[in-house]
């Protein structure tokens, strides 16, 4: 994994620390055009329909 990585993975684990539902998901087969496969994942609509302040 490269040190990128690593550090997205510590952000999300402290933001979840703070009792964030912060999630992470990396997408090494699209590199950089990760926006497409995202938003047709209907997971992310649940989730951000389930967040609130």
């Amino acid at each position: 994994m490269c040190d990128r990585h690593q550090l997205k993975e510590r952000m999300v684990g402290l933001t979840q620390d703070c009792g964030s539902d912060a999630r992470l998901t990396i997408y090494p087969e699209v590199n950089h055009e990760s926006w497409t496969v995202t938003c047709t994942n209907p997971e992310l609509y649940v989730w951000l329909l389930d967040q609130a302040r």
